[in-house]
């Protein structure tokens, strides 16, 4: 992408006054406002939206704000190419991120979906079996006290299996596969099949 049209009083005094104490404020005011265009058109190329470009935009100015010391030199296009690059690199973190978004809301959809049988037939099968005092008892003596509160948030705080697995920050198939486990242990238990 070529480098903007700069105005006439952005000149190398200005990014060498970046680096200063006494100067810094006034020039980052005026290369921020020089590269901006560039920086927004790169973001616009790249498929940032434009409800996450200032957010985008401020996250490239922080990283050059913070990064200015490695950069070396007082050349308004090499600044320019530099500028260009991290805009660049934010907005494939930012596509990233935003695939991640899209992947998840697709994937609790379609496991929302798809898990919605099964999650409420081994919620009631386990809701069936535990409605009765004996079923506790032998849980007591069966279960380790992390499948007890497994459990008791299952039963008494009416949370879901895919619930407990964001809580304990379990994967969604290790939470089942565990309630599965204790559903088996508790049938075994109490001669039920």
């Amino acid at each position: 992408m070529p480098a903007p049209d700069l105005p006439q009083w952005v000149t190398p005094d200005v990014l060498s006054g970046c680096a200063g104490p006494d100067t810094r404020a006034r020039a980052w005011a005026i290369v921020v406002r020089a590269y901006t265009p560039l920086v927004a058109a790169i973001l616009r190329a790249q498929g940032v939206s434009s409800a996450e470009r200032l957010d985008v935009e401020q996250e490239v100015w922080t990283r050059a704000f913070r990064r200015f010391t490695t950069y070396q030199g007082v050349d308004l296009d090499a600044f320019g190419a530099w500028v260009g690059t991290i805009a660049r690199r934010r907005a494939a973190t930012w596509a990233a991120r935003e695939g991640s978004r899209r992947a998840l809301a697709a994937s609790v959809s379609a496991e929302a979906r798809s898990s919605l049988e099964s999650a409420v037939s081994a919620e009631v099968s386990a809701l069936d079996l535990l409605i009765a005092d004996d079923v506790r008892a032998a849980a007591e003596g069966l279960l380790s006290a992390k499948q007890r509160l497994y459990l008791a948030l299952l039963v008494d705080e009416q949370c879901t299996p895919a619930e407990i697995a964001e809580l304990w920050g379990i994967s969604k198939e290790h939470s089942r596969n565990m309630l599965l486990r204790i559903r088996r242990r508790l049938r075994a238990a109490l001669g039920r099949s």
